[in-house]
């Protein structure tokens, strides 16, 4: 497997031709970063044997949602691939070479859990989801190379520890470096700039920034809910001509809340909202804990069928 089996974009190019023994890439939603990083994963497994590469996420279910995704699309449009790879693992979600090369799928617990094993290859996909002590222990048992990639929210250990140091390069990506992405999907990241400039120079530039109002800094956007998350409740705050009316589901999983947002519009009725959490697959059992300044538009919804209660509010004394 080499460079010249895949149409590919110039990230892949970028990556694969990189010398440094840490490759950071910074990128806006829809770069293709992960594709492209992965890609140069499956020629590095083919061009050498018995190579050792570990992919690493938060998580599995957000490696199922993410780089493993994209590797299984790359393995069934690739005949060339496929005969190269003697099997895959679906259950230790492994890729095994016929030349005796791995990519493996991994998620770790602890810092204590990175210690096990050691590789010549490492991708952290997502890494601002992975703490600091675990990408430690994971580099120091990775001989070769290093790729890192994460959409730049706000800052995390990569700009603290590793940005501008001897031995790392930075890539930094938007959707414009992606060519096989649909124009409707790059004109609504541009339309981001509509309603907030700060949030289009980190999704659609691929900019560090701190997003302007918010309360939480420690969050940042993926693909899906885990399949094994737990649904909590629903939350709705109503709007209407100035403030948009805005409805999430919230999960739990591995002590973390999971928010899916499921509405965010303005001039709706309360007989509008119901039709919308209809459309978008919101269980009329599912409790919904509302905006308690409008008990009228609670107990309208109440009466059409939704299991609404309205929130409980903490005064805040000095």
């Amino acid at each position: 497997m080499t460079a010249h089996d895949y149409e590919a974009s110039v990230l892949f190019k970028q990556n694969y031709s990189s010398g440094a023994h840490v490759v950071v890439n910074q990128g806006g939603t829809s770069s293709g970063k992960t594709y492209a990083i992965v890609q140069v994963l499956f020629c590095l497994a083919g061009e050498a044997e018995n190579q050792v590469i570990t992919v690493v996420g938060q998580d599995i279910p957000n490696l199922k949602a993410g780089a493993l995704r994209d590797a299984l699309s790359i393995y069934n449009k690739s005949a060339r691939l496929k005969n190269l790879i003697k099997n895959y693992n679906k259950t230790d979600r492994i890729f095994e070479f016929h030349n005796g090369s791995v990519i493996e799928f991994k998620s770790y617990a602890n810092p204590q859990d990175a210690k096990s094993g050691k590789r010549d290859y490492l991708f952290i996909n997502e890494a601002n989801g992975i703490e600091w002590n675990i990408y430690t222990e994971l580099a120091l048992r990775t001989k070769t190379r290093i790729f890192i990639d994460y959409n730049p929210n706000y800052e995390f250990w990569v700009h603290n520890n590793l940005i501008g140091k001897p031995g790392v390069e930075l890539i930094i990506s938007d959707h414009r470096h992606n060519p096989f992405l649909e124009q409707n999907i790059r004109d609504k990241i541009e339309n981001i700039k509509d309603a907030d400039t700060e949030l289009w120079k980190v999704y659609a530039r691929g900019i560090t920034g701190k997003i302007n109002g918010l309360i939480f800094n420690n969050w940042y956007i993926c693909d899906d809910i885990p399949v094994d998350a737990k649904l909590i409740a629903a939350g709705l705050d109503f709007g209407f001509t100035n403030d948009e009316t805005g409805c999430i589901e919230v999960y739990t999983q591995n002590g973390e809340l999971w928010v899916d947002e499921l509405l965010y519009e303005t001039g709706l009725t309360n007989k509008d909202i119901a039709n919308k959490l209809i459309e978008a697959g919101l269980n009329k059992n599912t409790e919904i804990i509302a905006d308690s300044a409008e008990p009228k538009s609670i107990e309208e919804l109440k009466r059409l069928g939704w299991h609404i209660k309205g929130a409980k509010k903490r005064s805040r004394q000095h």
